[in-house]
């Protein structure tokens, strides 16, 4: 694994300790299904060939898994469950608002439209926007006026004294 992941990320490329790591896992793997000894014996090469066959069957069934997963998994329900597909092309009104833009709204003052505990909607003007408090409990009809506003998130307090 360490000739492998030096091959990865220090030595650009593919070669000789990419190659090496590869052939290091593959004897490892090896040495780990049998006791290794030199085959002597007919039957301990029978033994080696049945570990060499289970071992590609291994790495070839893997490899047609990799593949087919890959060529496969775009096509499928689940992909489509996990993966959004949907653009959402800012010459089609896709944008979020800008600081600058949100500045102007400053200090205007409306009514909360719903209980702002501490998020909700309230109205100002014509416009109706999603606001937040700075935790405090604001009742439905109360005056509010907007105290600061950072990229979306616009931040409400009680007007006292008004209605």
């Amino acid at each position: 694994l360490a000739l492998i992941l030096l091959e990865f990320f220090v030595i650009p490329g593919f070669g000789v300790p990419g190659i090496a790591g590869i052939l290091c896992l593959l004897v490892g793997t090896y040495l780990a299904l049998v006791s290794f000894t030199f085959p002597q014996y007919s039957w301990q090469y029978d033994r080696l060939n049945e570990v060499v066959y289970t071992l590609m069957v291994a790495i070839v069934s893997f490899g047609v898994f990799v593949i087919g997963t890959w060529k496969l998994f775009a096509r499928s329900p689940l992909y489509g469950a996990l993966v959004l597909s949907a653009a959402q092309p800012s010459a089609e009104g896709y944008t979020s608002p800008v600081q600058a833009a949100a500045a102007p709204r400053l200090g205007l003052r409306g009514k909360a439209t719903s209980m702002l505990r501490p998020a909700g909607r309230a109205r100002f003007g014509e416009a109706t926007l999603q606001v937040v408090t700075r935790g405090a409990f604001i009742p439905e009809g109360t005056a509010v006026e907007i105290i600061e506003v950072d990229g979306t998130r616009i931040v409400v307090e009680r007007i006292e004294g008004a209605t």
